[in-house]
């Protein structure tokens, strides 16, 4: 959906990130022994993926990017907040994809590209989808979490 070099550009090397994260979920499971094919999908899960999916094929593109980078941004958090002791951590890798300024960088950029195609300037409705996006991690985490 992107219509310009530029942006074409930016989202191809989001893209790589992703690739990049999927090699170390990869990695992740095949150390644990688990098979991703196998896996169940819990709903807070499914209901974020499905989420993107459905705005990827009915929104346009900076409707899109505005679901996205939620995710992004507190992945980049979290990894940061975590970084200070990680030697002992079974999450090591983990927290250093995502407390490394590259992935810093990849999400400041989907923030940068979001900012150059606001065309509307309807930042109510571009929130609608940030938000949902951010009840969407919440309940991913709560879903996942001991507290």
């Amino acid at each position: 959906k992107a219509k310009d070099k530029n942006t074409i550009k930016v989202l191809s090397e989001l893209l790589l990130g992703v690739s990049q994260e999927l090699v170390l979920h990869h990695d992740y499971s095949q150390k644990w022994s688990i098979n991703l094919n196998e896996t169940f999908t819990e709903s807070a899960t499914k209901n974020y993926t499905d989420f993107l999916n459905e705005v990827s094929q009915k929104n346009n593109l900076i409707e899109i990017m505005c679901s996205m980078a939620p995710c992004m941004r507190l992945y980049s958090w979290i990894g940061n907040a975590l970084s200070n002791d990680i030697e002992n951590n079974p999450y090591k890798e983990w927290i250093k994809t995502y407390s490394d300024k590259s992935f810093e960088n990849l999400a400041k950029s989907l923030e940068d590209l979001i900012d150059q195609n606001n065309n509307t300037n309807n930042f109510n409705e571009l929130n609608y989808f940030y938000k949902k996006a951010m009840e969407l991690e919440l309940e991913f985490f709560n879903a996942f979490s001991d507290f």
